[in-house]
């Protein structure tokens, strides 16, 4: 640290007057110091801001619940056309948001791994089809089978219900495995807890602009 600069120049002996004493510590660090001093304070900032942010957004994550249900193996009558296999039933919990769901299944079942030509349906949507008689579905099998739902697919599961049917549409008969529905929801956050996120983002936003 340099004082030179506080004691008048010439000065010798008991007449000197005292020295000038910096008006406050800023007067004494150099100026790179106290630009290293506020970022250092905007870091800290920064990160306690990120990590109520982050904590918000898990306590919204961590009400995630699920549902589920299964259908036992079904053997058509063999006729084409449409029939039921059957129909899920589940509980989604009241305020809460369905985030995914799907369906896992086999084409063939423990009479006859085979299957005939025909399509596969939840509420109207196609989640599976053993296409033609060159399939491994009709041919050899068993082939086992999934669907994933997605956007507005999720809406059919508001219910609590959603009917299977098959269409078939070759000779033979629709033999399928057993079939599992699993489905995953969040907890809807409440209004304050938006706003808590919205006002936490808008900090995060501020500080990193201030920080550039």
């Amino acid at each position: 640290m340099n004082l030179a600069r506080y004691i008048p120049a010439g000065c010798g002996g008991l007449r000197c007057p005292p020295a000038q004493e910096p008006a406050s510590i800023h007067d004494i660090l150099p100026s790179n110091s106290r630009t290293i001093g506020n970022k250092m304070i905007k870091h800290r900032l920064f990160n306690r801001i990120a990590a109520v942010f982050a904590g918000l957004v898990v306590a919204s994550a961590s009400h995630a619940g699920t549902f589920s249900d299964s259908l036992p193996e079904f053997s058509g009558t063999g006729a084409n056309g449409v029939e039921t296999v059957g129909m899920f039933t589940f509980s989604v919990p009241a305020n809460e948001t369905i985030l995914s769901a799907r369906i896992d299944g086999t084409f063939g079942n423990s009479e006859i791994t085979s299957t005939s030509v025909h399509s596969v349906y939840a509420d109207g949507i196609l989640i599976a089809s053993c296409a033609d008689m060159a399939s491994f579905c009709w041919s050899t099998g068993p082939e086992a089978w999934s669907y994933s739902f997605s956007g507005a697919e999720l809406g059919i599961f508001a219910d609590g219900q959603v009917v299977i049917t098959t269409d078939q549409t070759d000779c033979c008969t629709v033999r399928l495995g057993a079939m599992t529905l699993t489905g995953v929801t969040a907890a809807v956050p409440e209004p304050g807890t938006y706003a808590m996120l919205l006002a936490g983002l808008g900090l995060l936003t501020a500080v990193k602009r201030r920080k550039a």
